[in-house]
Order: C-alpha cells, then structure tokens, then sequence
C-alpha cells in the first residue's frame, strides 16, 4: 500500500497470486486495512516537537458527498535547505485531520486552534491555496497569533492572475469553446488519439499549458502526411479551426511557460527576502533577473509576469531580512491525491478511516515503528477515532437506508462495514 499507493482490495489480490507459488496466507482486505489504519492512527497520536519554526499547510477535499476532508501538514523550517523546497511526503508531519460538513471561516478557525493545541504553540508561517474561506480564517487565526505570518500557494496565485487575464478575453472563450466542441465531436471516431486534452471543471486555470502545447503541436505536426484519407477529412472537417487561433496560441503559450518558469523557482528555491546589504537575494530579484534573461514578445506574458512579481514582492514584506520560507502547497495536494489512489474501489464510501493511513507516508516504516503500533494500538481504535473526527461514511449510509440484507459475497460485505464503518 505505500510502495505502490494501492487499496487493500488490490494488496489481497496481490498477495493471492504470491500464495500461490509461496507457502503465504493471505489476509482479508479488511484485515490490511486495519492494519494500515492502526499504524497510521499510531504515527497520527506521536508527540509533535513543539518549536517556534514551523510551516504549517493548510487544505480541504472533498470526495463525494457534503463533506470535505480537512488536513493539516507541518514542516520546520529548520528542516527545509535551499534549493531543496521540493519537499517530500517522509519530510511533512501531518497535525491535524477532520471530516467537515459545513465549511466556514468560523469551523476552519476551530480547526487551526484544534491543531495549535496538539502542537503547543502557533506556527511561523501558515500556507493555503487561496480559498475564500480558508483565507478568512487565516487571516483571522494570524490576528490571534500576531507571530505567524500568512502565506499563498505559488501555483494557484498564478492560475489566478491568467484568470483576470483571460477571463474577459473574447479570443479565449472563443478558442475554449472550440476545444469543447472539437473534443466531443472527434474522441470516438478514429482520430480520436488528436483529442485536446480535457479541460478541468474546478480550478480550469491551473496547467493550461497542456492545451496551449496541444494546439501548437497541432498546428505544427509533421505526422499529419501519414493520415489516411479518412482520417485527414476528418482532421479538415473538426481540427481546421485551429489555425484561427495560431496566434493567440503563441502568446498564451508564452504567458504560460514564463509563469511555469517563475513558479519553479519558487518551488525548487522558496520564497526569500533578500538583506538590505544585498548579501542575499530576494525572491522578487530573481524573477526579475528571470525576466531579463527571456524575449518576451507578447503584451500577455509580459503583464502577467508584472503581476506575479508585484505579489512576490507583497510577499516577501511578511518575511524577516533573509528569510526563507514555502510557498507552495502541492506536497498537501500530493496527499489528496495518495487518499484517492488507496480508496478509488470504493468511490462511494466519502471520507472513511482509510485516511488515517495518510500518515503512513510521512515516516520511514520500520520494524520497530510497525511493531510498536500493532501492539500499542488496540484492533476497534481506528473505528472510534473514525466515529469521532470523520462521522458516519457514505459507505455505511448507503447500506444502512438501502437495507443490503443479502450479497454475492456477505462476509466481504460485512467485514468492508466494520472496517469503514462508524
């Protein structure tokens, strides 16, 4: 389940085809999965060092359902060395977890004193992705702790920025339009394999790039001349309009990469203030010297670089002289992303105990450590810390109001309802 990010269905799976060639039993998925509840919920309750140097990130998701899941990822800055602000999931600690089924400023503020509680003391700095809400409560958690410093996700500030950009931009929602209709009327016919890449229905200006690149490449594609004839009429048929936008394509392309440019700096590097002696560097200073260095040809990348450096520098006022810090929060995306791989057999079970093994992946197992949890955890604990801070599943919703009284596989069922269960 950790090496592979898989579910405990496909671990059984797996574990059934080593049976047989090795003498092995093999477990239920039930069984596994309580198994990684139980080390996660262990790791989960370690003491957490309390120290005035922490970075704390902050984010919801939301499966299926009201409900999101709330998370709260720490790292030490004391921790984080330049040009090594790629951080990985061993380096996060994961503070606080909770299942939310009204989201306000007010129940994210809970959230945040729930986790300075289990810390000891506030953060340095606290990160998040721009959101309305949470950005309130931030700001409203900061004013109770003057001592932490607020701080925005690179990569969603940027989105932001080409959303004021293109928004209103006619030649934009012209072109959107046609990559929607062109990819409705091409992915099932033969030509299927040219389609645009599919567009995101929240957050639609994170990665556009793909798009851009898509067109361009159309545009340019040398592999054109080997279509069959059929083929290449249904290219002139759905994919001729693209040329209308060739330009257009050019200079979006170009806002795109010099922001993707930006925010690799701020990734790789963090976000630094610089010393009034010049010593260091601000981030700010970089990216300009950044801009320098490319021939920028278009009104678009060129206002669109201003605006991020103008943010870089609003920033950068928040940090000491010298200062370093993240500012990104794509490590805390990356475990959504990890939760969702573990559970994607169960699409309808919503926030279940299965996230408690998220903290799994934020510490070297070995021997010891799984041992001490095996024994110092009891079997039902993941159960009641899921009935406690996650509430009933959608799992265990569905079964109890439809009245599953009989299945092809009851045992399975069964198990699956204690394990999820609530």
């Amino acid at each position: 389940m950790v090496g592979a990010a898989i579910g405990p269905r496909t671990v059984q799976n797996v574990l059934k085809i080593f049976s047989e060639h090795i003498d092995i039993s093999t477990p239920t998925r039930s069984a596994i999965s309580q198994w990684f509840s139980i080390i996660g919920l262990y790791i989960y309750n370690l003491p957490i060092k309390t120290a005035d140097d922490w970075i704390w990130l902050i984010d919801l998701s939301i499966p299926v359902g009201v409900r999101k899941l709330c998370v709260i990822l720490g790292v030490r800055k004391s921790d984080l060395k330049k040009g090594h602000f790629n951080v990985r999931h061993k380096d996060m600690t994961i503070i606080h977890m909770e299942a939310l089924e009204t989201v306000t400023s007010e129940v994210i503020l809970q959230q945040l004193n729930k986790a300075k509680d289990k810390v000891g003391c506030a953060p340095a700095h606290l990160g998040s992705d721009g959101g309305s809400d949470v950005c309130k409560a931030k700001r409203l958690f900061c004013e109770i702790n003057p001592y932490t410093r607020p701080s925005i996700d690179i990569s969603h500030k940027c989105a932001n920025i080409m959303k004021g950009i293109l928004k209103n931009d006619e030649r934009w929602n012209a072109f959107t339009t046609f990559i929607t209709e062109c990819k409705r009327c091409i992915v099932q016919t033969n030509i299927g394999f040219l389609s645009p890449p599919k567009q995101r229905t929240k957050a639609r200006f994170l990665g556009l790039s793909r798009t851009t690149k898509w067109a361009l490449k159309i545009i340019s594609a040398e592999g054109m001349a080997d279509l069959t004839a059929e083929e290449f009429v249904k290219c002139d048929q759905y994919l001729a309009g693209i040329y209308e936008f060739e330009e257009d394509n050019i200079k979006w392309n170009e806002a795109f990469e010099v922001l993707e440019d930006m925010q690799r700096e701020i990734k790789r590097n963090g976000l630094t203030r610089g010393t009034s002696d010049g010593t260091v560097n601000g981030s700010s200073c970089i990216l300009e010297k950044l801009i320098e260095d490319k021939i920028l040809i278009s009104e678009c990348a060129r206002t669109a670089a201003a605006q991020v450096i103008d943010f870089v520098k609003i920033e950068e006022l928040q940090l000491k002289e010298g200062e370093t810090i993240l500012a990104s929060t794509d490590i805390l995306e990356s475990y959504f992303g990890l939760w969702k791989y573990m559970a994607p057999e169960d699409a309808m079970c919503g926030v279940t105990s299965i996230v408690l093994g998220l903290p799994v992946y934020s510490r070297r197992l070995t021997d010891n450590l799984i041992k001490a949890a095996l024994e110092g955890v009891d079997w039902d604990e993941p159960n009641k810390w899921a009935k406690e801070n996650l509430g009933p599943s959608m799992f265990a919703r569905r079964l109890a109001t439809l009245k599953f009284n009989e299945t092809g596989n009851g045992d399975e069922i069964k198990s699956d309802f204690q394990v999820i269960n609530v």
